[in-house]
């Protein structure tokens, strides 16, 4: 009997740790393509024909939390690294990839560290929201900015946050990146040639 009892515990802890397994193609159980679809509904939008992807940079406004994030955190709860560094690499959507990527930062930075440092020349874009406004900004800028502006939160170390400042230094295009004006000043790059 305690042998029948300890396998069921066991097979329900492997159904609750794998729940976010997907297939190498990118399908998810259906809870967690219904998370990843809310998400969509929120971030998506038209206007005059033309479609774009918001992301709020604020996980609640004038007190009222984001639905993204609402969906976002509770598929944090069932995704593993491995499914967060998927979405924040291979989606489709870019807003989906900013979402995935702040929660991997917060779970394994320096893993989300490697993946800004090997994708820093990406030129996808989304609406970047704070507060109330918007701007499009590059998913590269945007993660940047999460990443950068807030390592003490993150748990980021000199060692990533340092090699991260060199790749954007070294990037196609670093005047694309935000956080690139600080550091020239900072670093007073170019005021010498």
């Amino acid at each position: 009997m305690n042998i029948i009892k300890h396998l069921l515990i066991i097979t329900s802890l492997l159904s609750i740790v794998t729940e976010c397994k997907f297939s190498n193609s990118g399908h998810f159980d259906k809870k967690v393509q219904n998370y990843i679809d809310s998400i969509y509904k929120y971030t998506q939008r038209e206007a005059h024909g033309y479609y774009y992807e918001i992301v709020s940079m604020d996980r609640s406004y004038l007190g009222e939390y984001r639905k993204e994030w609402i969906f976002a955190d509770s598929l944090a709860k069932l995704c593993s690294l491995e499914d967060l560094n998927w979405l924040a690499t291979k989606e489709s959507s870019p807003a989906m990839r900013v979402i995935a990527f702040q929660l991997l930062l917060k779970r394994s930075p320096h893993d989300a560290v490697s993946i800004l440092i090997n994708d820093i020349n990406n030129t996808d874009s989304v609406c970047a929201v704070r507060l109330d406004e918007g701007l499009m900004e590059s998913i590269t800028s945007v993660r940047v900015g999460m990443a950068q502006g807030n390592r003490s939160l993150f748990n980021i170390s000199i060692a990533d946050s340092i090699a991260l400042d060199k790749a954007i230094i070294k990037s196609n295009n670093p005047n694309n990146i935000k956080y690139y004006a600080w550091l020239k000043k900072r670093l007073d790059i170019g005021n010498h040639q």
